[in-house]
């Protein structure tokens, strides 16, 4: 029997480039954005946290995020992915 719970070596291949691809693609925007997407995503921080830990009035933490993700909506795209995956 197979065990269903162990990543094959390509998805792990396939993963490992993803993240790679998403840390080149967080480097290339705005660096305002980049801590707010930070804080939110990797470090798992509410709005009202993230308002906090950068002295941000609680809009512009919101807008940052949404200005932040559509810049590396971009960025991946120039890197050849689409919204199902890298071409």
């Amino acid at each position: 029997m197979v065990d269903e719970s162990v990543e094959s070596p390509l998805v792990a291949a396939e993963r490992g480039d993803l993240a790679r691809d998403l840390e080149l693609a967080l480097g290339r925007i705005r660096g305002d954005y980049r801590e707010i997407l930070v804080l939110r995503y990797q470090e798992g921080q509410s709005y009202s946290e993230i308002s906090e830990i950068t002295g941000l009035p609680l809009g512009t933490v919101k807008t940052h995020l949404h200005r932040g993700r559509k810049e590396m909506a971009v960025v991946l795209e120039e890197m050849g992915y689409t919204g199902s995956g890298r071409q």
